[in-house]
């Protein structure tokens, strides 16, 4: 079974993705390579949360602060790479 702190993030993630592909997405391919930076770009965020020991704003065991900004980091740089 998924520990809930996984689904969580995993669904907050995927939100990311769609979120940005509906404010900036053109043609469908970018649909599945916004969800993956998302998701990849949250799941970093957590690993450097933890390994330096960051709490901001936990919610049980998921780092929501840092995992939203790393994602967002990520999507944004996908979006500046995929422009040229």
């Amino acid at each position: 079974m998924v520990p809930p702190f996984l689904a969580f993030g995993f669904v907050l993630a995927s939100i990311y993705g769609l979120v940005f592909y509906v404010l900036f997405g053109h043609g469908w391919m970018r649909l599945g390579v916004y969800w993956l930076v998302g998701v990849c770009g949250f799941a970093a965020g957590q690993f450097i949360a933890s390994a330096l020991g960051l709490a901001l704003a936990d919610l049980g065991a998921t780092k929501l602060v840092e995992g939203t900004f790393v994602s967002w980091f990520c999507l944004v740089a996908a979006r500046v790479s995929l422009r040229k």
